[in-house]
């Protein structure tokens, strides 16, 4: 079986058409769909269904795409397990963080990994929780950092730590040690959009309170709230490690507020290569030194 049919089934699924696969192969749309007629052939059946959505896997589609990334680990794997006999001077590891920990924990985690590993490339994803957990599910990062409480059974989660919430103000503004919901309910408020796992902690904390906040921003992620908080359009309430480092803001505990858990996933099967491994335990290592 010929592996770039396997690599170009592998694209379609991500992509979600052949028109997106030949981009991302750097190739034709009429050489991606000659490669899936000729793996078609090989194992006598169809593969994928063309669909207006784009294409779907068909049952034998499914069982091939698994698979192939399957192949395409272990292939990764060997250029990586190479690396290491020769002092890891190549090789790939992908790792995926929650947006709180890009600040800090990122910024630990790929200087601590070019001492040890300096040839090694380190394919980074930053997004939400619920994104982290699927790309880990198919196996296209080796381990991401993720806010529980989560439960799957296919992962193994090892606690980090627990990040406290804290009321965010420009950093003009003279905060007490702690902040209640009275306070907080009086401010204009820049606020994660509704649906996000951290706005609905924050929604079920006022619920307990009787309070109701009102948010006169939303934003989709964190990345930008602390900037705007700066910059004096609001305050707002964040995870502790969302501000570590940023000048320019007041910080104050929330009274009686519960902290969220950080967590470090990886696939059951375990760990893959010793790059995989070596990132795994500075990922560890950077928590404990928060």
């Amino acid at each position: 079986m010929d592996l770039k049919h396997l690599e170009t089934l592998i694209a379609i699924v991500h992509e979600g058409s052949f028109s997106g696969a030949a981009k991302a192969l750097n190739t034709v749309q009429s050489n991606v769909s000659e490669h899936v007629k000729l793996l078609e052939r090989e194992i006598n059946a169809a593969v994928l269904i063309r669909t207006r959505n784009g294409a779907q896997l068909t049952d034998a589609g499914r069982l091939v795409y698994s698979m192939a990334k399957r192949i395409e680990k272990e292939i990764e794997q060997m250029s990586t397990q190479l690396a290491l006999t020769k002092g890891l001077n190549f090789g790939s590891c992908s790792v995926g963080f929650v947006w709180t920990t890009v600040s800090w924990l990122e910024q630990q985690t790929v200087l601590k990994m070019r001492q040890i590993a300096p040839g090694v490339t380190l394919n980074i994803v930053e997004a939400s929780s619920e994104r982290l957990v699927d790309l880990v599910l198919k196996q296209d990062l080796a381990c991401a950092v993720i806010t529980g409480p989560y439960n799957d059974e296919r992962l193994h989660m090892t606690p980090l730590l627990e990040e406290k919430f804290v009321l965010v103000a420009p950093g003009n503004e003279k905060l007490p040690k702690k902040a209640n919901m009275e306070l907080i309910a009086r401010q204009k408020l820049i606020l994660p959009n509704k649906g996000s796992h951290l706005r609905s902690m924050i929604d079920q904390y006022t619920q307990t309170n009787k309070t109701q906040l009102k948010a006169e921003i939303e934003v989709e992620g964190l990345m930008s709230i602390p900037r705007m908080v700066q910059n004096g359009l609001g305050w707002s309430i964040l995870p502790n490690t969302a501000v570590k480092g940023i000048d320019g803001l007041s910080v104050s505990d929330i009274d009686d507020m519960p902290p969220r858990q950080l967590l470090l996933i990886t696939l059951k099967q375990g760990l893959s290569t010793h790059a995989d491994q070596a990132i795994h335990n500075i990922i560890i290592d950077g928590a404990k030194n928060f």
